[in-house]
């Protein structure tokens, strides 16, 4: 099939989607599960059919102006592609009550219809087309408002109108704010905090010395890859492998001997966009698990709190980059090389004899032959 994207026309291979057939043709998009359900990668489709699959969980609003996930989207013909537009995903909302005190005002709006991705921060617009953006002051997911907070030093005219004239049954419009609206992502800090709670010697030991946490774990892991929320963050890791690095991580924390050499789960998890819902239905399938091995509810509830420990370094709406030496690794993007010694194409799977030129992704990896990279500049 034919995709125009921007100034770019490329083709794709079978069976492919087309978030593969970008990365393969070297044009960079934003993604994050590819599978279906950050929502990072949306786009607009301007012509073409869509498939179904790529539009499941989107809003009406959504759907009606051709979104899709190119990241499930296998396409069924030639199609016309274009970047989100930031103006499409405001939904309206309407206050629900303001809470005052002296230090200033809660705000919580109940908007009409579901934001379409994980909210950490708002882009609001008054009916005067002001716009602002704000930091959520609450979790939405556990009380369904969206509060904005505005204290008594903010002297912004759309703060000093809310405050005098916007009431209980008002309305504003509101969305998602987007990556080239927010400041730039730093790797997070948590000084605040040990990097692993205190050992627990007692429930190592109830978890037979590591015998029945790697039966727990390998079960885990057969349904973690079995779920459609989440197998995606894992394409190009083996079942074992994860089940050995989380097996050493554990048994490091749970007893305090060091065993565990991989990376930390701040640097581990740097590039996937993960809501607190996501991370809940992770931990819920692990409480599935540990329960079906018998484990007392006292003993589950002291390995949940480990759990929970590093919710903190895990949960965020977008990337941050890693560091090397000070210097920002890119998350998404190319370059060329040419390889010293023989390997296989990840687009067409042909082989690349050493002296050949490719190009490979910053972050995942991959490499794609010349033959693969296809695209066309208009």
């Amino acid at each position: 099939m034919e995709i125009l994207f921007g100034q770019n026309r490329l083709t794709t291979l079978a069976d492919e989607t087309v978030l593969q057939a970008l990365t393969r043709q070297g044009i960079a998009a934003r993604s994050s599960c590819r599978g279906g359900v950050c929502q990072t990668c949306v786009m607009r489709c301007l012509k073409g059919d869509i498939p179904a699959r790529s539009q499941s969980g989107l809003n009406a609003e959504l759907l009606a102006k051709r979104y899709f996930m190119p990241c499930v989207c296998q396409p069924t013909g030639d199609m016309e592609l274009a970047e989100p537009d930031a103006d499409d995903f405001f939904v309206t909302a309407l206050l629900e009550k303001r809470v005052e005190d002296e230090a200033g005002i809660l705000f919580l709006f109940e908007p009409m219809s579901a934001l379409a991705t994980p909210v950490t921060e708002l882009i609001v617009l008054d009916d005067q087309g002001r716009r602002a953006r704000y930091l959520l002051a609450n979790k939405p997911e556990l009380d369904y408002y969206f509060g904005i907070y505005l204290p008594s030093t903010d002297l912004s005219p759309l703060a000093c109108d809310w405050r005098d004239s916007l009431q209980a049954g008002g309305q504003i419009k509101m969305r998602t704010a987007l990556a080239n609206e927010l400041p730039v992502a730093e790797m997070p800090v948590r000084a605040e905090r040990p990097k692993d709670p205190p050992p627990d010697p007692e429930l190592w030991t109830v978890l037979d010395n590591g015998v029945l946490l790697r039966k727990i774990l390998e079960e885990f892991y057969v349904r973690v890859y079995a779920d459609p929320q989440l197998k995606s963050f894992f394409t190009g890791f083996t079942q074992e492998r994860l089940v050995e690095k989380q097996y050493s991580f554990l048994q490091q924390v749970i007893t305090g001997n060091k065993v565990y050499f991989g990376n930390r789960p701040l640097k581990t998890h740097h590039w996937m966009v993960i809501s607190d819902a996501l991370l809940d239905h992770r931990e819920q399938i692990m409480l599935d698990c540990i329960h079906e091995h018998g484990v007392e509810e006292k003993w589950v509830k002291r390995w949940m709190a480990l759990e929970e420990y590093y919710r903190p370094d895990i949960v965020k709406s977008e990337p941050f980059p890693l560091q090397n030496n000070g210097v920002d690794i890119p998350l998404e993007g190319f370059e060329d090389l040419v390889i010293d010694v023989g390997s296989m194409c990840d687009g067409c799977g042909s082989v690349i004899e050493p002296g050949e030129s490719v190009r490979y992704h910053v972050r995942m990896g991959t490499i794609f032959c010349t033959r693969c990279n296809t695209a066309e500049s208009l």
